[in-house]
C-alpha cells in the first residue's frame, strides 16, 4: 500500500485518495497492484474501467517498506510494474489521466511526458491523515498549492512540461487506480 503518513507512524484515522475523490464525484475503483512492490500489475480490470471513465486518476509511488531512514532505494524508477500499469491504463483511457505520485523522495516519471493522455502529474509526498481530501481539493480546484512548490514546479517544468493543476470542468465519473488491495481502503 502506498503510504498516507510519514515516519511518525500510522494515524488512527485517515482519508485515502479514494475516499477524498468519492466525496466530490461518483468514483469507480480498480486495484492496480496487490502491493507497492507491484510484481504483478492487475491491468485488465483497471483498463476496462478507464476506457469508459470521463477521467482517470492513477495513484502510484512508494511506502516505507521501499524508502525510509537506513533504507535507500537503488534507483528512482517507479517500483515493480507500476510504469507498465500507468502506461497501459493511460493508453486506453477515454478521458484525461491525472498521475498522482505518493513517495518520500522523487520518482522518475519521465515516461509520462510522451503520453498525451497524461495531462497532469501531482507529487504529494506522504500526505498524512487528511491527504486524500487534500488531493481531491487540488484536483478539483478547491485549493491551489502553487505557493509552496518551487522545487516540484521546477522539476515539472524542466522534466515533463506539465501543469500541476488539471483543468477538469466536467464532474463526471472518475476512475482511481490505487496500489492497495480493496479491503485496505
Amino acid at each position: 500500500m502506498t503510504s498516507y503518513w510519514n515516519f511518525a507512524g500510522i494515524p488512527c484515522k485517515y482519508t485515502s485518495p479514494l475516499q477524498g475523490l468519492t466525496a466530490f464525484v461518483p468514483t469507480s475503483y480498480a486495484p492496480g497492484c496487490p502491493d507497492v512492490q507491484c510484481a504483478n500489475a492487475q491491468i485488465d480490470d483497471a483498463a476496462k474501467i478507464a476506457a469508459s471513465a470521463d477521467a482517470t486518476i492513477i495513484v502510484v509511488g512508494a511506502n516505507l517498506a521501499i524508502e525510509a531512514e537506513s533504507l535507500d532505494r537503488v534507483n528512482i524508477l517507479l517500483p515493480g510494474q507500476q510504469q507498465q500499469l500507468v502506461t497501459e491504463v493511460a493508453n486506453v483511457s477515454k478521458g484525461p489521466v491525472i498521475l498522482v505520485i505518493m513517495s518520500g523522495g522523487g520518482m522518475d516519471v519521465s515516461f509520462a511526458k510522451t503520453n498525451d493522455k497524461i495531462t497532469s502529474i501531482l507529487w504529494v509526498g506522504y500526505p498524512g491523515e487528511a491527504g486524500g481530501a487534500a488531493i481531491a481539493d487540488v484536483i478539483f480546484g478547491s485549493y491551489n498549492p502553487s505557493k509552496s512548490l518551487t522545487v516540484f514546479q521546477n522539476v515539472i517544468n524542466r522534466c515533463c512540461g506539465y501543469t500541476v493543476i488539471p483543468n477538469i470542468s466536467n464532474r463526471g465519473q472518475m476512475l482511481l487506480i490505487q496500489l492497495v488491495a480493496a479491503d485496505n481502503i
